[in-house]
Parts: C-alpha cells; structure tokens; sequence
C-alpha cells in the first residue's frame, strides 16, 4: 500500500478510555503540516537569522580593519634609526596612516605630508618626525600652535609663521635637502651640527623615532 504523507495529521491530544467504558471519546485534535508549514514563512526567518549573523561578524571585522589601518598592518619596512642613520638613502615604507600613530596636536592626522615630503624630496619620513615632535613638543608648542612652525625654523626675524602646518612640513624637508643632504650631510650625526646648537639634538631625535620603528616590528598582517 501506498502512504500519502501529504496527507497525515498530527494527533496532539486525544483521550484513551478503557475497554468496556461507556463514555464517548474526547474529540481528536488535529494539526495539519501543510497547511501551518505554509503559513511560517521559513525563508524570512533564515534571512533575519543570517543578517544578525552578518552583523556579529561584520561589526567586529570593520573594527579590525580600523584597527589595521591604524597601525598600518603591512610588513612595515623601516630602518632602525640611530645618529649615524643616512637620512636621504633611507625609506619609511608602509601606510601613511601608521605614522599617524606617533603625531598630536597640531601634527595630529598629519601621517600622509611626512610621507609625501619623504617621496618630494628624499628626507626618510620618520625623521622629519623626529625633529618635528622634538622641536614642537608633540605639535602642542607655542609656536607650532601660534605660527604652525613645527621644525623650529628660524630667520632673521625670529621663528617663521607659515599659512599652514602641511607648508612648514613641505619647507623643512626642502631646507633639509638643499642646505644638508644636498651638500654632503646625511646623517643625523652630521645635520645636528649645522641644524641645532644643541650637541645632544641628534639623540632627542633619534630618541623619538624609536617608538615608530619598536611598533613597525610587531606588524604581523598585510593590510
């Protein structure tokens, strides 16, 4: 014989009476599969199920990725800076935004004109880092903040005032290479002569490198 399934009902409730009772039997409850399977709609569940799904996985993702971006996840390639480092025939590679790490105050955001100075004229980008953090104390001196001089440039008339932190940026990094690395100066060692009256100059610059290079060492992702 041939079962139709289509056609089976669920018994939920139904009385049992003993042999010989002479009571009537309960009415049988019914349910049929069909019928109550149609009316839950099963694909909406699953789509609804799916998108918390997507959303517990995709919100904790996205925040990976800003984190990566942050700190520039991308087999960072950058020399271990000391006073005898050449400035001019050394790199920082990796994602601008990981130098963004190191700069506040006014310098705060400011990752992408280090590098593009490094790329316009050759001066390693952690090293106008360097000097710029030393010489504005983190972008919060009086004249970093007063006249957006960030490198401690001078003139005859005192500390220059440029329109713009990204100018005194570009300006330093074209200073550095016309007055030093284009005139045989291309250590740190040897620009803390010429640069600053201070003889430990060197060292306070190379000194605030140093975070940028220990962190490039932990990289462990491509980003």
């Amino acid at each position: 014989m041939k079962i139709n399934y289509k056609n089976i009902s669920i018994v939920t409730l139904m009385t049992i009476l003993p042999l010989g009772s002479a009571k009537k039997a309960e009415p049988v409850i019914t349910r049929n599969i069909n019928t109550e399977f149609s009316s839950f709609n099963v694909k909406n569940a699953l789509n609804n199920y799916q998108s918390k799904i997507d959303s517990f996985i995709n919100i904790p993702m996205v925040r990976l990725q800003e984190l990566e971006a942050k700190r520039s996840l991308n087999f960072i390639k950058m020399p271990n800076p000391h006073i005898k480092m050449n400035v001019s025939k050394t790199k920082f590679q990796g994602n601008p935004k990981f130098l963004d790490m190191f700069l506040s105050g006014v310098l705060k955001n400011k990752g992408e004109q280090f590098y593009k100075a490094q790329e316009k004229y050759g001066i390693n980008a952690t090293f106008l880092i360097g000097i710029a953090n030393h010489e504005s104390f983190y972008g919060k001196s009086k004249y970093a903040v007063e006249r957006n001089n960030i490198a401690g440039m001078r003139n005859r008339n005192g500390y220059i005032k440029y329109k713009s932190v990204d100018e005194c940026i570009d300006k330093m990094a074209a200073n550095l290479k016309e007055k030093y690395t284009d005139k045989g100066l291309h250590t740190i060692a040897q620009i803390n002569k010429k640069y600053a009256e201070d003889a430990q100059w060197s060292s306070y610059v190379v000194k605030h490198m140093k975070p940028m290079y220990n962190s490039s060492k932990f990289s462990m992702y491509k980003f």
